[in-house]
């Protein structure tokens, strides 16, 4: 007599496939996007805190 808990191998086995399909699919979307960043970073402004210094 099988326990009332039991899910059958193939159940168990669709259930994997589905969550990594959707993992890759997931990881995947972001593969092809191409972030363009600012290549000359700059500092605007500096407030220091009472009493210090900026160099």
């Amino acid at each position: 007599m099988r326990p009332r808990s039991y899910v059958g191998r193939h159940v168990a086995h669709g259930i994997g496939v589905v969550a990594m399909l959707a993992l890759v699919i997931f990881l995947a979307t972001g593969c092809d996007e191409t972030d363009t960043l600012d290549p000359t970073p700059s500092l605007l402004a500096t407030v220091p805190v009472d009493g210090s210094e900026v160099a």
